[in-house]
């Protein structure tokens, strides 16, 4: 059976065993304090923190559910297993990862043009393990790159903007030198 506790964190203890370090989180509640154990995993909170998590009790005591462990105001306590519980998403940690698949994807035929054309010297080892070894490290290095070109070049949007207001005008340039006024065309649309 599962229950939920509220309250403020008073104490927090470890405990050193022959099979390792096991935590436990003391919580200050209305109907006072309570001893909770959390295992080999230390929970991810300090004293005086308000605290709400559920919990489930045994012989051997009360255990924490650190997943479910968040602040009073509702936002989870930082843990990977909180944040899940708690639904939230690291949207840009997800961002990441599928621009890094992008790029995977993308590095793949430039590293079979490059190893066809002989410019990685892939072809050149002789044993297959070898060649599948050096392909994935040379994908990886060019999936770095790529990405790298994604998150660590700054914005360039107004330089190329200028830059392709300056080629229009020079093809507006060009053009009238080569367009004759209509004065100067002749009937059969020679000039």
């Amino acid at each position: 059976m599962s229950n939920i506790i509220v309250g403020t964190v008073a104490a927090m203890s470890a405990k050193e065993l022959s099979s390792g370090t096991y935590y436990s989180v003391c919580v200050k509640t209305d109907s006072g304090d309570l001893w909770f154990r959390t295992g080999k995993k230390q929970a991810p909170c300090q004293k005086g923190n308000r605290v709400k998590f559920s919990f489930t009790e045994d012989k051997y005591g009360k255990h924490m559910d650190l997943a479910s462990l968040q602040s009073k105001e509702g936002e989870a306590v930082e843990t990977k297993a909180a944040g899940k519980a708690a639904g939230k998403t690291d949207w840009d940690a997800k961002d990441k990862k599928i621009t890094y698949m992008a790029v995977l994807k993308e590095a793949t035929p430039i590293v079979m043009a490059a190893t066809e054309l002989g410019y990685l010297g892939i072809a050149k080892s002789k044993k297959p393990a070898e060649k599948y070894e050096l392909f994935l490290e040379q994908i990886k290095a060019v999936a770095d790159e790529l990405y790298k070109t994604v998150f660590e070049v700054p914005d360039r949007h107004d330089e190329i903007m200028a830059s392709a207001e300056e080629l229009e005008a020079e093809f507006d340039t060009n053009m009238s030198d080569e367009v004759p006024p209509e004065d100067e065309v002749e009937e059969d649309g020679e000039w």
